[in-house]
């Protein structure tokens, strides 16, 4: 079922999926991520199957569990065409992030994508359908010998580990194990939704809070301590933003000037000639600089290129938690260079 959603999405993607010569790398690498979720689910029936295996209520606990499994896959893989064509990526932890407003959230799928919802909601009954098939209620397996029951246990769990890691290397598998090329999307299409969301979900739990990690300042005495440092002048224009000041031009010209701001990715001072370097790379920025702001003293705000950015676009410090632009709903209500240039 995995595999015939992921094809179906490599024949919606092809030419992307073909630019990238992608359609080995991504059934490949597809099976390989499967056997990760498919190894997980059937690892506690797998493992008590030998012991429990030839008692009734135990047949009828392991359907229902690879029903609902095969529920969740389905699920997840019948949302993901739609959540492509919105964010050009698999469900992520915007999937359950949005969940928190149910309400507004299906309001808005059902003015917006109705017949997509149709759509999704007779898959997932044709889908339900063919998990009772699937997973029938029959009769309990004969007893196993008792010796042979640990035999038989361990040798499934022994699979079951070896599917979820899903390597031999000494990381375990993860979505940079299966990538290939320079489209994320593409790069996306080896994982399987339920993968892709449960990751998501886990790796939230790295995540730091700044408030915990920062020390306690009274907020009066922080606002002077900047306002000092950065020479704003008494009185304070407006409690709410307490750096906000008025500065006034040393030059005035009839026509505002233009500003054009480049970021450029991984870009270290011994590219260009005119910071040091030992090659002439960059001859166009090199001659910009003779025409706009070169700072030859920049210190970098933060370990990632993200980070920069941030800083740059927004003004925002490096801080332990995740980066400011990669979060859900950070395209309003902090400020930023554009809103002020505009």
């Amino acid at each position: 079922m995995l595999t015939l959603f992921r094809l179906g999405l490599v024949l919606w993607q092809w030419p992307r999926v073909e630019a990238v010569d992608g359609l080995w790398p991504v059934l490949i690498g597809g099976l390989r991520i499967d056997l990760v979720m498919i190894g997980m689910m059937i690892a506690i029936p797998a493992g008590a199957g030998p012991f429990f295996g030839h008692f009734a209520i135990a047949e009828k606990m392991t359907a229902w569990w690879f029903r609902t499994c095969w529920f969740l896959l389905l699920l997840l893989e019948v949302s993901t065409p739609q959540f492509i064509a919105e964010y050009d990526t698999r469900p992520n932890r915007l999937y359950f992030e949005y969940l928190r407003y149910p309400r507004e959230v299906f309001s808005m799928l059902w003015e917006g994508y109705r017949l997509v919802l149709i759509a999704a909601f007779m898959g997932l009954g044709l889908g339900m359908w063919s998990a009772f098939k699937l997973f029938k209620s029959g009769q309990p397996d004969a007893a196993l010998r008792w010796w042979l029951r640990p035999v038989v246990s361990a040798v499934l769990i022994l699979f079951c580990v070896g599917s979820i890691r899903g390597t031999l290397q000494h990381r375990p598998i993860n979505a940079a194990s299966v990538a290939f090329g320079n489209d994320a999307m593409v790069n996306a299409l080896p994982l399987n939704g339920f993968w892709s969301v449960t990751n998501a979900a886990y790796l939230t739990q790295n995540e730091k809070s700044s408030f915990d990690l920062y020390g306690k300042l009274p907020i009066d005495e922080m606002n002077e301590i900047v306002r000092r440092a950065a020479g704003i002048p008494e009185p304070m224009l407006d409690p709410y933003l307490p750096t906000l000041h008025r500065q006034t031009a040393t030059m005035r010209r009839d026509q505002p000037l233009n500003l054009v701001i480049i970021l450029q990715e991984s870009l270290g001072a011994q590219y260009s000639k005119k910071l040091g370097g030992q090659h002439d790379l960059t001859p166009e920025l090199d001659r910009l600089a003779q025409e706009g702001w070169w700072f030859e003293r920049a210190y970098a705000t933060g370990t990632r290129s993200v980070r920069g950015l941030e800083a740059v676009s927004a003004g925002f410090l490096p801080t332990p938690a995740q980066a400011v632009l990669t979060l859900p709903r950070s395209q309003t209500g902090f400020f930023t260079i554009a809103e002020l240039l505009g």
